[in-house]
């Protein structure tokens, strides 16, 4: 099965026949429809282990992409003079713009339209919500975490325009969560949880250098509920992955995908970078050279990669150890000719 993970990547090697070129030519069509269900498979979806950069580490990148996967947000207004809350919603893409100044925006003809000079003075209630094109509420008014509507006193200038306190309005109650930077409460990365199982924040004490671990379910552990981890979407507390301006006396490190738990498959992400640091995941995908059918071997570069085989997928023979390139990228032959053939890899040594 071409594009599974260490342990689990095993590849089934049809048992040729002796009718010459008839038979080659119906094991290449084999070898190739295997290829092709790769390749599709891989056009549909993104594959464990596929991401090599997260967008970690500075505002800029955090809120970029957090913009990107933006796909509306709503505003809601009640005064005294109002019966029932006034609402809008509008659709929003990073293509038009940053998003802070979209609502901003949107906020000023919205009041404009509902609000009026017989509302000076008293206490309106504003409310907003931004969400993802799953549905998914990103950001909200927020305090310690939980929704909470927004307070402001209406006040009109000189020339009867109405003054809209925007940046209070948007950021006074966000603080707990983003540090009075951040619209989203969290950052969603489309792709970047296909077959996760846990994601680790990792931490060092900067007063004793001890690490800790933050385990999460996909990022968060408010989030999502359960049936919608099937998503692929990695959701990130973007301040527990900006290492710009930290105070805190927990520093970060890295971020940690894990794809297998009790089998070790994981990728750890270096937070300030968002660069993949280490891998232990593998994959195996059935090839041809020279009319030999061969084993192409994929994993983390400078790594070993043990090659097992076996006929009946209960008992496993050590056949070779691959050493990947510099580009991760190893080749394995000589496989034998005793019919049927499964053959699988795993690291060397054993990921910790």
């Amino acid at each position: 099965m071409p594009g599974l993970r260490c342990e689990r990547n095993e590849i089934y090697r049809p048992r040729p026949t002796s009718n010459g070129a008839r038979n080659k030519r119906k094991f290449m069509k084999t070898i190739m429809t295997c290829v092709c269900m790769l390749w599709v498979a891989g056009a549909q979806a993104t594959q464990p282990g596929d991401m090599m950069w997260l967008p970690l580490g500075t505002r800029a990148r955090i809120i970029a992409q957090s913009e990107k996967e933006v796909s509306h947000f709503s505003l809601s207004i009640k005064t005294p003079s109002m019966l029932w809350p006034a609402g809008q919603d509008v659709p929003y893409t990073n293509s038009m713009g940053s998003l802070e100044n979209v609502m901003k925006t949107n906020m000023t003809s919205f009041f404009g339209s509902v609000i009026t000079t017989n509302d000076a003075g008293s206490n309106a209630i504003f409310l907003f919500k931004i969400y993802s094109p799953s549905g998914q509420i990103l950001g909200w008014n927020e305090n310690n975490g939980h929704l909470a509507l927004t307070n402001f006193t209406v006040v009109f200038d000189s020339s009867n325009n109405l003054v809209i306190p925007h940046q209070s309005l948007l950021y006074s109650t966000n603080t707990g969560s983003s540090g009075d930077w951040s619209l989203t409460v969290y950052m969603p990365v489309s792709g970047a949880a296909v077959g996760v199982e846990r994601v680790d924040y990792v931490e060092t004490n900067l007063d004793t250098g001890q690490l800790s671990v933050y385990s999460t379910r996909n990022g968060v552990d408010d989030v999502c509920p359960l049936s919608t981890l099937s998503d692929g979407v990695l959701y990130i507390y973007p301040i527990l992955v900006n290492t710009e301006d930290w105070t805190w006396i927990y520093r970060p490190l890295e971020l940690v995908l894990h794809y297998s738990v009790a089998g070790g498959q994981y990728d750890a992400f270096d937070m300030a970078t968002g660069n993949k640091i280490r891998s232990t995941v593998v994959r195996l995908s059935m090839g041809m050279v020279e009319d030999t059918p061969c084993v192409s071997v994929k994993g983390w570069p400078g790594t070993n990669v043990v090659i097992e085989t076996s006929h009946d997928l209960s008992t496993w023979t050590y056949h070779e150890s691959i050493p990947l390139d510099s580009t991760g990228q190893g080749t394995c032959t000589n496989l034998g000719s005793t019919m049927p053939l499964y053959v699988r890899g795993r690291l060397d040594p054993p990921p910790e």
